[in-house]
């Protein structure tokens, strides 16, 4: 599985980005390949999700999920469809679904 995207903190903050985002970035491998693991898997279990449901399965916050979607989409092993669903905001949000 393609989940070492997010062990080069300089690919992962711009030089322009502020102090407290290049810190993050030298964090995230921490904790970014065991939740792209966490949101790949609950894509698998659902078939297609947005990023909501996906946080209420994995108790990840739903921002963390979105950027971890993004992650996956870049190791291409998640992709956006072209449903949107209604958040419980009322906002859109995209349906996503595992690559096979």
């Amino acid at each position: 599985m393609q989940l070492d995207l997010l062990t080069d903190p300089k690919t992962l903050a711009r030089r322009s980005d502020p102090a407290t985002s290049h810190a993050a970035a030298a964090l995230v491998h921490n904790f970014g390949p065991a939740q792209m693991r966490q949101v790949l898997s609950a894509l698998r279990r659902f078939g297609k999700a947005g990023a909501e449901q996906i946080a209420a399965a994995t108790k990840m916050d739903a921002y963390s999920v979105r950027k971890r979607l993004s992650d996956l989409e870049h190791a291409s092993l998640a992709r956006p469809t072209e449903t949107l669903r209604t958040t419980a905001s009322g906002r859109k949000e995209r349906v996503w679904e595992a690559v096979k």
